[in-house]
């Protein structure tokens, strides 16, 4: 790949400001704080100035420029991200194209199910489309209220619905994407079957903006469930976390929409650290299980249904106890638990966090035999455990002893990651589950994935981008 530029003259930036026209930029330090911090505060951010373009042609025109000019570009949506894949200023001057004024519906077909939307519209403002036609849009996400549809995208984002829904690329029917050099690919379609060629919108999806601008998308729809019958659980083991699904899975077929898992010190902290968070049972568990079953209009049939599986299964002694949700405050509590988890450990101090994904029959296994290498290192660590336990999506978060100071702490980052993930390899498993690559694992990937396919996407870079300008020093 050619070498990118290191520096970016005024002149640069003046033409950049010109292409983007009137309020589609900025330079002033107050304003760009918020487009330079990341998440986690892990890395710092820097960027001459930020895009603002409203239109795919500008978008276009800005690349088209910095190609010729070897000016290196970081697409960036809601920047929610958690592995460093927004941020700019770790290769050279890179400048920051955010895409939050491609913020427009281009289309809304019900007897198509299908929503056209650009990068920059938010996730729940998707989902709040989707119903104003009486549709479903199933992606849901903790930052659901910032994050953007592109970056949803361009990470292949997962959240609690994926074991009826799949992963974002499963809800995409089409993509309009700027390619390096300007190029516009127009794949915006409401096809459910295409065998033309190539499917080159999945390429783009989960590549992290190294291919290619997500600039609008065409988006899967689906009718809203009549009803959602929500369940929280309380076991003493994942094994039979596992026992349960399966049944689950059986009784439910297609109806099953979200199955989420948590330890009891991930519920602790949250009641702790979060407001009006309430304590679901009278005393505290090992595990919890968290379930949407989508319903019919035979409510009465539903609830029964649900009450003989949680009584069959407190006499076995597989649950220990079981609440189903009676109304809507108790289901929002419920789910307020899962979905805070992450703001919850925060005021614990520094915590180390891996978004792994493992075959779901060797969770147990997992967890077991990494939690007690762990605790080796670090006797008083304190496991925060969570995730998607339908498709195998484990946030294997470890947060500070109590009387260790962070910096301490996060100097064990490095070994404590290695034992994570050789374990994580040994099982067959993935580093990176829903998250992405970034800056964050960039450096350890190549240890845990076939250097055939790491070749392979390295070509695939060169392709679609051979300056490399887009997104440079990240993924690959």
């Amino acid at each position: 790949m050619k070498k990118i530029r290191s520096f970016i003259s005024r002149k640069d930036i003046e033409n950049l400001k010109s292409i983007c026209g009137k309020n589609g930029w900025t330079d002033k330090k107050d304003v760009n704080e918020k487009y330079l911090t990341e998440e986690r505060n892990f890395y710092k951010s820097y960027s001459p100035i930020i895009l603002k373009p409203n239109s795919t042609q500008k978008i276009s025109n800005i690349l088209n420029y910095c190609y010729n000019k070897n000016i290196p570009i970081v697409p960036q949506g809601g920047n929610t991200g958690l592995v460093g894949g927004t941020v700019s200023g770790y290769v050279s001057n890179e400048i920051i194209l955010n895409l939050e004024k491609m913020n427009k519906v281009r289309e809304l077909s019900h007897t198509d199910s299908m929503l056209t939307v650009e990068a920059g519209v938010k996730l729940h403002q998707v989902q709040s489309i989707a119903k104003s036609i009486d549709k479903f849009f199933p992606l849901s996400l903790a930052s659901e209220g910032t994050c953007q549809i592109g970056g949803n995208l361009a990470t292949n984002a997962g959240g609690v619905h994926v074991i009826k829904y799949g992963n974002a690329r499963d809800l995409a029917l089409g993509l309009e994407v700027v390619l390096a050099d300007g190029t516009i690919i127009n794949g915006l379609k409401k096809l459910r079957k295409d065998n033309s060629g190539y499917n080159l919108n999945q390429l783009f999806i989960g590549s992290e903006g190294t291919l290619g601008i997500i600039t609008a998308a065409s988006l899967k729809l689906f009718p809203i469930p009549y009803e959602i019958n929500t369940i929280l659980l309380a076991i003493d083991s994942l094994e039979k976390a596992i026992e349960i699904m399966n049944e689950l899975k059986k009784l439910y077929i297609e109806k099953l929409s979200a199955l989420e898992f948590f330890s009891n010190f991930a519920l602790e902290i949250v009641i702790k650290n979060i407001p009006d968070s309430l304590q679901p049972f009278e005393k505290y568990y090992p595990w919890y299980i968290l379930i949407d079953i989508e319903g019919t209009k035979e409510k009465d049939k539903n609830y029964n249904l649900i009450e003989n599986f949680l009584f069959k299964n407190l006499r076995n002694n597989i649950i220990k106890d079981g609440i189903v949700a009676k109304n809507l405050k108790e289901k929002e509590n419920f789910w307020k638990i899962r979905e805070s988890i992450p703001y919850a450990q925060k005021p614990e101090g520094s915590s180390i966090k891996h978004d792994i994904s493992i075959p779901i029959s060797k969770i147990s296994q997992f967890i077991d035999e990494s939690t007690k290498k762990i605790f080796k290192v670090i006797p008083n660590i304190r496991p925060c455990i969570f995730g998607h336990l339908g498709d195998g999506n484990i946030h294997f978060n470890l947060t500070k002893p109590i009387n260790m100071q962070n910096l301490d702490f996060e100097k064990y980052q490095d070994r404590i990651n290695k034992i994570i993930f050789d374990i994580v390899f040994k099982y067959n498993g993935s580093i990176s589950a829903e998250h992405g690559i970034g800056l964050l694992k960039k450096d350890v990937i190549k240890n845990y994935k076939d250097k055939a396919e790491i070749n392979l996407m390295k070509n695939i870079k060169k392709i679609f981008d051979k300056k490399n300008i887009l997104n440079p020093g990240k993924l690959i």
